[in-house]
């Protein structure tokens, strides 16, 4: 290691953590010695990950910690009018194996631009539940962290402010339910709507539907379809009392089920009136968080078969491919290697 170092510059060594964010070491290695002219053991590309990927997570903590410390919590300055923009964020949860700790939680956070599309542009224009929005959803940037809600909360907040999500005049707040996202929505983002994203809310749907009717047949089917275009319409008191009396017909397990089922449903009502939500323009769905998160920045480079991370390398890489999936990678390797910006 001492030699490659020794060898190679800084800007090579840039190019081969950024390929090893992008592809496993062990494909990255190949890669490195076919177009950067160089040879780097996986081992190495691991250290070099661990090394610069911790020095911008010091950074970036650094500067929640930073943007924590203000006495405000993005709310506008009196007198200072909000911005005309449109943002939102999107938590969500993935798991990935840690050596010598088993499957833990990455808290995963996505903030995005959305806009209305134009509805003259589309060739047609479907209605109903199959088609739950149609908004411009861009810009997103993203932070990760391996760790509980303490330390993820100042960095998802760092990215917020980076973004001006509290300066918006719409903001817009989606979660799965999940009530420890709730909880630091209220917290942190008292102006936004929060939204619970239809697409896990139709699974507690399912979840119930199956419980009453069985896993399969048209019977279930049509006994969804209905709670379905009940809660497209934002009848969330519908669904609950259906599911409710469909619970009073039975007893024990199922029976319970079913009750935490309709729990679940009047616990986020207000978070489920998609009706008005998408009269207001406002984005029902989750999936710049759930397929742009948790499954293309987490799962598909860190969840590989057979993958085993240690805690500090984990969180290195989910640093580096934070900022990658950001569009901003440049800046982020001047934070991880002051010397960069002097050196290119």
């Amino acid at each position: 290691m001492k030699q490659s170092r020794h060898v190679w510059s800084e800007r090579l060594i840039e190019r081969a953590v950024w390929l090893a964010t992008r592809v496993p070491y062990r494909d990255d290695v190949g890669v490195v010695e076919r177009f950067l002219g160089g040879h780097l053991s996986a081992s190495s590309l691991g250290r070099l990950i661990q090394e610069y990927g911790g020095r911008l997570e010091a950074a970036r903590v650094a500067e929640a910690g930073e943007e924590a410390a203000l006495p405000q919590r993005g709310s506008v300055v009196p007198g200072e009018q909000r911005e005309a923009t449109r943002r939102g964020i999107g938590v969500d949860g993935a798991l990935v194996h840690i050596r010598g700790e088993g499957w833990k939680e990455v808290k995963v956070a996505v903030v995005f631009a959305y806009a209305p599309v134009c509805r003259s542009s589309l060739v047609a224009e479907p209605d109903g539940p199959e088609t739950p929005e149609l908004l411009d959803i861009s810009a997103q940037s993203y932070c990760a962290c391996l760790g509980d809600v303490e330390a993820f909360e100042p960095l998802q907040w760092a990215e917020a402010s980076r973004r001006r999500l509290p300066q918006a005049w719409e903001q817009v707040a989606i979660s799965d339910g999940a009530e420890w996202i709730r909880r630091l929505y209220e917290r942190n983002y008292g102006q936004a709507t929060p939204v619970v994203d239809w697409y896990h809310a139709m699974e507690h749907v399912w979840t119930a539907g199956r419980l009453v009717c069985g896993e399969e047949g048209p019977h279930l089917t049509s006994w969804v379809k209905r709670r379905e275009t009940a809660l497209w319409l934002g009848q969330v008191h519908e669904v609950v009392r259906v599911i409710r009396a469909e619970a009073a017909e039975l007893s024990g397990e199922p029976q319970q089920k079913l009750l935490t089922e309709a729990t679940y449903f009047e616990r986020n009502a207000r978070r489920m009136q998609y009706q008005e939500f998408r009269e207001e323009g406002l984005p029902i769905g989750s999936g710049m968080v759930e397929g742009g998160a948790c499954k293309a920045l987490v799962g598909d480079r860190l969840k590989g078969t057979g993958m085993r991370w240690s805690r500090p390398g984990a969180q290195a890489m989910l640093t580096l491919r934070a900022e990658l999936f950001s569009q901003r990678w440049e800046v982020a390797w001047q934070l991880a290697c002051p010397k960069f910006s002097q050196l290119a």
